[in-house]
């Protein structure tokens, strides 16, 4: 029984099932590669373009300045007349001078001490020298004699008489300067409002601070001839060569610059 015994023990000791190995356990996470990569990122993007900073600084203004129209040759083989009193006559002989050096025609008819109804009539000759002569441009110098009249207003009608005997023909009125120390109660204002289609000039504005002669009322003798060359820079600088006819003015006249 025991020789039995002792060959059974030794088969269930040796024949016994092998020992099974335990299964390998899972790699740790930390030999995964998976396990440090980086976790995927969001796409990069462009950076969004930057807008300039708007700029505080102000535009340029415009310029306000007007070009000033340059003079035109003055037309020649026309007629200038000029007529007045001796304010006439103190313009007329240099401006005379000045426009036939330039082929222009200039007449001078002048009357001292005379006044404004005297040309609206018949005594001073004013319609037959419109008809004799024929001018292409008539210039008128009158009022010196009447700044201190009580009422200028009176001289209004013989003013747009005057103005109707000139005709249909380009015409200029210069006002006499204001010289200092006479009285002026505005006939020069009544000369303004009543001579359209005339053009008035302001002799204080083309020619300011003429230096008067001992008697007060007219220019020295220089100053005559500053007198007649800005009156000459006026006529230049405001006819229009563009015009039907050629002493035609522009519609809105300028004072000429200095030279």
């Amino acid at each position: 029984m025991r020789a039995l015994l002792l060959p059974l023990m030794a088969c269930v000791l040796g024949c016994g099932s092998a020992p099974t190995t335990p299964p390998a356990s899972a790699p740790a996470a930390r030999n995964d590669p998976a396990a440090f990569r980086e976790p995927p990122q969001p796409p990069i993007s462009e950076p969004e373009p930057t807008q300039p900073e708007p700029s505080h600084q102000s535009a340029p203004e415009p310029s306000t300045e007007t070009a000033v129209p340059s003079a035109a040759p003055l037309p020649a083989d026309t007629t200038v007349l000029v007529v007045g009193s001796s304010t006439a006559a103190a313009l007329g002989h240099d401006l005379k001078r000045e426009l036939g050096a330039r082929g222009v025609r200039c007449i001078l008819r002048n009357k001292d001490a005379s006044y404004i109804p005297e040309w609206a009539g018949d005594r001073l000759r004013l319609r037959d020298y419109i008809r004799e002569y024929n001018p292409d441009l008539v210039i008128v110098s009158l009022g010196g004699n009447e700044v201190a009249m009580p009422d200028p207003s009176v001289r209004a009608e013989p003013i747009r008489k005057i103005v109707e005997i000139i005709g249909n023909r380009p015409c200029v009125w210069v006002g006499t300067p204001r010289w200092k120390g006479l009285p002026h109660t505005g006939i020069l204002d009544v000369i303004q409002q009543n001579i359209a289609p005339c053009l008035f000039v302001d002799s204080d504005l083309i020619a300011p601070n003429l230096i008067p002669w001992v008697d007060g009322i007219h220019p020295t003798i220089p100053e005559r001839r500053r007198w007649a060359r800005r009156m000459l820079q006026w006529l230049e600088y405001n006819r229009d060569p563009d015009g039907e006819r050629p002493w035609d003015f522009k519609k809105t006249p300028i004072i000429p610059p200095e030279p």
